[in-house]
């Protein structure tokens, strides 16, 4: 495991993973600063960012904020629903996740509040490839903390 620390946020990556610079994906632009971290040779890719903080929304440590971050970022790609959704509670504060299918590609979202910040983190890959990672990307965001 290699520990990544940035303006914000620290993680872990398991062996093999690496910071990259290529950016194809679902993400906004109005996200902020940006990391993608992937494999070599693999095609899915793992975006975190700082959200900017919306006045009219400011960060909130609670389950319900975050699963309406969820949901609200499928709405805006034209997806009615998650295929599926899951909300926690964390020491740090509160953590969504969503699974989306759009065209051919998976995209799994998760969105951490600490009350002051709120992470955003994107894996997309091919809807077929969904399971190669998906172990390695549980702990990524398991391994999140606020800086």
């Amino acid at each position: 495991m290699t520990q990544a620390s940035f303006d914000g946020f620290s993680v872990l990556l398991p062996e093999g993973w690496a910071q990259i610079d290529d950016d194809a994906s679902y993400s906004d632009p109005s996200e902020g600063d940006r990391k993608m971290f992937g494999r070599a040779g693999e095609a899915g890719s793992l975006i975190i960012s700082v959200l900017p903080i919306d006045p009219e929304d400011p960060p909130s440590a609670t389950t319900e904020h975050v699963e309406s971050l969820a949901v609200a970022w499928g709405r805006a790609r034209g997806l009615s629903a998650p295929a599926s959704i899951s909300v926690s509670e964390r020491p740090d504060g509160a953590l969504a996740r969503a699974e989306y299918k759009l065209a051919a590609d998976y995209i799994a979202v998760w969105f951490l509040s600490n009350g002051e910040l709120t992470l955003q983190v994107s894996y997309v890959c091919g809807w077929a490839s969904r399971e190669v990672d998906r172990r390695a990307c549980e702990g990524i965001v398991a391994s999140l903390s606020f800086a």
